[in-house]
């Protein structure tokens, strides 16, 4: 093989690899040109409040249709805890279209606010008014 050596894809000021905005915080954030949604989890602050700057625990880059009051179970992939899992609620739900002026295409993203979700003996407690 002959000839200069090709530069990985991404590489280089001159990429589209991915298409930069700038979020309700004011910071610039790049998402992958070629996807056209995503799904954005966030742990809530003080167990009701959206992270301030809004930064994701985790993206998926599919559109989850997932809302206000629905459970899963997050488990971490970290080496050093993989596997701890844990059962969360969405306790808010917005979705954010993103389009540019010059083109009729956009993309979409769903911001999802959770908690850890309540075991049942609590919820039963909360709903029931406890053991009086």
């Amino acid at each position: 093989m002959s000839g200069p050596r090709k530069r990985p894809s991404g590489a280089g000021s001159n990429s589209t690899r991915f298409a930069e905005i700038t979020n309700r915080a004011g910071e610039r954030i790049k998402i992958p040109v070629v996807k056209d949604a995503a799904t954005l989890f966030y742990r809530a602050v003080d167990g009701e409040r959206w992270p301030t700057p809004r930064d994701p625990q985790v993206i998926i880059l599919r559109d989850l249709q997932l809302d206000e009051g629905d459970t899963f179970r997050l488990t971490n992939l970290t080496p050093g805890t993989m596997g701890q899992t844990g059962k969360v609620l969405i306790i808010a739900a917005e979705l954010e279209v993103l389009f540019s002026e010059k083109t009729k295409y956009g993309q979409h993203l769903r911001h999802l606010l959770f908690v850890d979700a309540p075991e049942l003996d609590e919820l039963s407690d909360t709903l029931l008014g406890g053991d009086e």
